[in-house]
């Protein structure tokens, strides 16, 4: 998958905001798959919210595509904070879209020409920097300073 182009795909965040191609255009995007239940998958939240913060106001997007019902993800993220913009129901654009089976949790890096620069299965936990974080904040400042 490394060097393929994000597939086409369009759904509406949870927030009512639209997720096309034109949502990913022109950024480096981070591309998370999840469900509620997924211990590892939660337990790399904290994580990412510390990168939303620490990239805020750059050319990225931070996206989570859940495999639970919307109601199911908003009822989670009152309990557990994951600042991404989330798509629920997201079985259909991980099966059929992006035609992948993968162990949870994986997130993809799409440089600003929508095309795939790295894949990471789990970044651990906030209590430890692990080399997955550092390897993972590597590959989107690389793709940030690619013009």
């Amino acid at each position: 998958l490394i060097g393929a182009q994000l597939p086409d795909f369009v759904a509406t965040s949870l927030d009512g905001k639209t997720i096309d191609k034109n949502y990913f255009a022109g950024k480096v995007s981070v591309i998370n798959f999840w469900f509620e239940g997924c211990h590892p998958c939660e337990d790399e939240m904290p994580v990412f919210n510390k990168l939303v913060d620490q990239y805020k106001g750059q050319d990225i997007n931070f996206l989570a595509i859940g495999r639970n019902s919307p109601t199911d993800i908003k009822d989670f993220l009152l309990r557990k904070p994951f600042n991404f913009d989330h798509i629920g129901y997201g079985e259909p654009i991980i099966m059929d879209t992006f035609q992948a089976v993968w162990g949870y949790p994986i997130t993809f890096v799409a440089n600003k020409d929508m095309k795939i620069v790295s894949i990471f299965r789990g970044l651990g936990d906030a209590t430890k920097v692990s080399d997955a974080q550092r390897k993972f904040t590597q590959v989107i400042d690389d793709a940030l300073a690619v013009d």
